[in-house]
C-alpha cells in the first residue's frame, strides 16, 4: 500500500472517529434534536430514562420523548405514554397516556396498538369496547405484533366481536406461534387436536403443545396432559396427563384446574376424592374456566363433597352460562321454571333454555321449543318454535325434527298448509327411529300429499313405522 493511500484511510479513520464522538456528544444530539432529528432526541430521552452517562432524569426523559413525538417518532410516543400512565417524570394522566399509544399505533409502532387494543379488549383502565380492540390488536398484528395476532385469534375462536371462526382464528394462531408465541400455538394445537378450523391432526397437535409447555405455558401443558388422557396423538397415560394437569393448574389455567379436578372427584390415577375436587373447580372458574365453574356449580347444587347451596350453585351457573357452558344455561332454564324454592320467571327459563339451545345443549332446543308452541311461561310464538325445534334437529335431536314437520304441516299460525316442507323433517325423524313420522310420512305417499303418491313407499313406511313401536302404523302394515 503506497504512503498516499495509508494517510487516506487514516484521514478516513479520524473522520469516523469525530463523527462517532460528535453523535456521542450530548451537546451535538441536543442541537440535531432541536433541528428536528427524532432518533437524536430518542437517544436523548433513553440516556435521561436509564442514567447512562449522567444521573437518571425522567423529567428531562419526557420532554425528549414529547420532541420525538412530536418530530413523529411512534417510539417516542409510546415511550411518553408509559410515563403518563406511571406518572414518572409528567402528570399521571391514563387519558393522556392513551392519546400517545393510539398516535404511536397511527405511524406503525406496532406496541401501541397492542397497548390500547388490550386496554379495551380487557376493560383496563378503559371501558370494554370489543370492536375497538379488534381494529387496534388487528392494525397491532399488521404491523408485526405477534402478540397482537395472539389476540386477534382468540377473538376469532372466542366470538368476541366476530362471529366464532375456528378456521380465521387459526390462521392468526398460525401467524403468531410461527413466530414462538407459546399462548398461540397452545391455542393452535387445541385447534389441530379437535380438527376446528384446520385438519384434525393429533400428531401436530401434540408437538405444538410440547413446545408450548416446554416453554412454561400452562395451557399448553393442559392439551398435552388431555392427549395423554386420550391417547389421542400421544400414548394414553393417566398418571401422566395427571402430573400435566397439576402443572397447568399450578400457573392459572383454567382447563387444567377443571381436568384435575375431575381426575380427583371420579378417582383417576389416584384416590375419589369429591371434596378434594372442590377448590379446584373452584380455582379453574376464577381463571375463566365455564366447565369449572359447571362442575363447581354442581356439587354445591347436588351437594357432592359440600354442604348444598342452591342460591351459590347459581350465581356459579350463571357464571358458567355467560361463559358459553351450554349444560349451564339449561339448568337454569330449568330452575327458573319455578322449581326447587327458585322463583319463576317465565322470561329468564325461555332465554337461558334458548342460550342452552344455540350453545348445542340438545335438551334446550326441545324444551324451548314446546314453550313457544304451547304458550307456556311465555307467549305462544310458532316461529321461534319452529326455529329452536329446526336447531334441535340439525343437532340430531330426530323427536324436534318430527315436532317441527308437525308444525309445518299444519301451520297452526293461520298459515297455508304445505305438506311439501314438512316431508324432509318427517324423514329425517324417521330415520332417526320416530316411529310417528314414519307413519305420518308414509300416509303423506300413500295420498300424494306433498310429494308423489308411492304406494309401494308408504308401506314400507309403516312397517319402517311398526318396527319403531307405532302401532298405527303396524295397522296399515298388516291390512296391505
Amino acid at each position: 500500500m503506497t504512503c498516499k493511500c495509508l494517510t487516506l484511510l487514516r484521514g478516513l479513520t479520524v473522520l469516523l472517529a469525530a463523527a462517532g464522538a460528535h453523535a456521542q456528544d450530548p451537546t451535538a444530539l441536543k442541537k440535531s434534536c432541536d433541528k428536528g432529528a427524532a432518533q437524536d432526541c430518542l437517544t436523548l430521552a433513553g440516556r435521561h430514562a436509564t442514567g447512562e452517562g449522567g444521573p437518571k432524569d425522567l423529567k428531562q426523559a419526557a420532554g425528549f420523548y414529547k420532541k420525538a413525538c412530536e418530530k413523529g417518532s411512534g417510539r417516542g410516543c409510546y415511550e411518553l405514554a408509559g410515563l403518563h400512565r406511571s406518572g414518572e417524570g409528567v402528570d399521571k394522566s391514563i387519558p393522556k397516556a392513551i392519546e400517545l399509544w393510539e398516535r404511536a399505533c397511527g405511524t406503525g409502532e406496532a406496541e401501541g396498538c397492542t397497548t390500547v387494543g388490550v386496554m379495551a379488549l380487557r376493560g383496563q383502565d378503559a371501558p370494554v369496547d370489543l370492536a375497538r380492540a379488534a381494529d387496534l390488536l388487528d392494525r397491532g398484528c399488521a404491523a408485526g405484533s405477534i402478540r397482537s395476532c395472539a389476540l386477534v385469534g382468540s377473538m376469532h375462536e372466542d366470538g368476541l366481536h366476530f362471529p366464532r371462526d375456528p378456521k380465521k382464528a387459526a390462521e392468526y394462531f398460525e401467524k403468531a406461534c410461527g413466530s414462538k408465541d407459546a399462548e398461540a400455538c397452545a391455542r393452535l394445537a387445541a385447534l389441530a387436536r379437535e380438527g376446528r378450523g384446520i385438519a384434525k391432526d393429533p400428531a401436530r397437535a401434540f408437538t405444538l403443545a410440547n413446545q408450548g409447555c416446554d416453554a412454561g405455558m400452562a395451557a399448553a401443558c393442559s392439551q398435552l396432559g388431555i392427549a395423554h388422557a386420550s391417547g389421542d396423538g400421544a400414548p394414553k397415560d393417566a398418571a401422566k396427563a395427571r402430573a400435566l394437569f397439576q402443572k397447568a393448574c399450578d400457573g392459572n389455567d383454567g382447563v387444567g384446574c377443571h381436568r384435575l379436578g375431575l381426575m380427583t372427584r371420579d378417582g383417576i390415577a389416584g384416590a375419589a376424592d369429591a371434596a378434594a375436587a372442590l377448590p379446584l373447580f373452584k380455582k379453574g372458574c376464577d381463571s375463566d374456566s365455564a366447565s369449572a365453574c359447571f362442575e363447581h356449580a354442581v356439587a354445591l347444587d347436588k351437594g357432592r363433597g359440600t354442604r348444598a347451596n342452591l342460591a351459590e350453585a347459581m350465581v356459579l351457573y350463571q357464571k358458567a352460562c355467560h361463559g358459553k357452558d351450554a349444560r349451564a344455561c339449561y339448568e337454569l332454564g330449568m330452575l327458573f321454571t319455578g322449581v326447587r324454592h327458585v322463583a319463576k320467571n317465565p322470561g329468564q327459563s325461555a332465554e337461558f333454555l334458548r342460550l342452552a339451545c344455540e350453545g348445542g345443549d340438545a335438551r334446550g332446543c326441545s324444551k324451548v321449543a314446546r314453550l313457544y308452541e304451547l304458550g307456556e311461561l311465555v307467549p305462544r310464538d310458532l316461529k321461534k318454535a319452529e326455529a329452536a325445534y329446526g336447531k334441535g334437529c340439525d343437532i340430531g335431536i330426530y323427536e324436534d325434527c318430527a315436532s317441527l314437520a308437525q308444525l309445518l304441516r299444519k301451520r297452526p299460525d293461520g298459515l297455508p298448509a304445505d305438506p311439501a316442507l314438512a316431508v324432509p323433517f318427517y324423514a329425517k325423524a324417521c330415520d332417526g327411529g320416530v316411529g310417528t313420522s314414519c307413519f305420518e310420512l308414509a300416509n303423506l305417499y300413500l295420498k300424494g300429499s306433498g310429494v308423489k303418491q308411492d304406494t309401494a313407499r308408504s308401506v314400507d313406511l309403516f312397517k319402517k313405522g311398526c318396527a319403531a313401536g307405532d302401532q298405527r302404523a303396524c295397522a296399515q302394515a298388516r291390512g296391505r
